[in-house]
């Protein structure tokens, strides 16, 4: 699930990268370990890149309206 979510975070899908990350995340609790820093950095991007990614489409569609 991590690389998985590694490799769509890499191509830009960040709605399918968050789910196989948060896939990881819930396995690695199971497991017993503590919040991992560098994964949860990469789920904070997932975000970050998806939220950017829907401001750019709306501004693309509203300077093509003008």
């Amino acid at each position: 699930a991590l690389n998985k979510g590694e490799r769509f975070l890499k191509r830009g899908n960040f709605l399918l990268a968050k789910r196989e990350l948060e896939i990881a995340q819930s396995l690695q609790h199971k497991l017993g370990y503590q919040s991992n820093v560098e994964l949860t950095a990469k789920l904070q991007k997932c975000d970050i890149g998806f939220l950017y990614s829907i401001t750019k489409n709306i501004v693309h569609k509203n300077i093509d309206n003008y």
